[in-house]
């Protein structure tokens, strides 16, 4: 882990604007193609849990907003976690493990 903060800034900076940028791109035109709420199906799969899961961590732990100029991973995102079972699981977890 990088210990200098000024540092820490640029590498998480980087990692949003290149790194996920693309990734994200990518995921959003895959769902949008697909015409519905979730990646591959009119059904939420596993494949929509972890990417769900996986932009959670980024928003908690790189930037709340890099959701922003994303709409269908936004959309994505909370069709998922307004699941009833997410959802449930989401209110009770352990706050450690967000």
């Amino acid at each position: 882990m990088e210990k200098d903060a000024t540092k820490k800034e640029e590498l998480k900076k980087e990692l949003v604007k290149t790194h996920c940028a693309k990734f994200f791109a990518k995921m959003n035109t895959i769902q949008h193609e697909n015409g519905g709420v979730y990646l591959v199906s009119k059904e939420m799969t596993w494949a929509d849990i972890v990417v769900v899961q996986y932009l959670g961590k980024l928003e908690n732990t790189v930037d709340s907003g890099i959701l922003s100029g994303f709409p269908h991973l936004r959309k994505l995102k909370d069709a998922v976690e307004s699941h009833p079972n997410i959802k449930d699981w989401l209110n009770k977890r352990p706050k450690d493990n967000q």
